[in-house]
């Protein structure tokens, strides 16, 4: 049953991440990591906490998605503190370790595609544990 109210705070910005042109090429861009806060409307002063993270195979989706906003509010509204992250995506091309692209690449008997989509995981798993912290 909702006992409170939600105040909701949007982007807030929990760090920065490097987007290439493409995995690793010397030019890069900064990009604003985002999260948004939902917080129940009352005293407590220690609340428990919900993370989400959404999905789409790390080619699209958003902190703000339906789903996000559907379950954080539901938490908030019991006196959770709900917190939804976005991350890099795999058109960000993020930052890898030589070593790690090197292993995905020399993977045979998977495509192009699923090659980039296994390399997006790395920088999407750091964003991650950023906002978590």
């Amino acid at each position: 049953m909702a006992n409170f109210s939600v105040d909701l705070t949007t982007d807030v910005k929990y760090g920065e991440g490097l987007s290439h042109a493409y995995w690793n090429t010397e030019s890069s861009d900064s990009k604003n990591l985002l999260l948004d806060i939902y917080k129940p409307n009352n005293e407590e002063p220690l609340k428990p906490a919900v993370v989400f993270i959404h999905g789409r195979d790390f080619i699209g989706g958003d902190k703000s998605m339906a789903a996000a906003f559907d379950t954080l509010t539901y938490f908030a509204e019991r006196g959770f503190i709900g917190i939804s992250i976005n991350y890099r995506l795999l058109r960000d091309y993020g930052t890898l370790p030589d070593t790690l692209l090197n292993a995905i690449d020399a993977i045979l008997n998977l495509s192009e595609s699923s090659r980039d989509q296994v390399k997006a995981i790395y920088p999407a798993i750091r964003d991650a544990k950023g906002a978590i912290r």
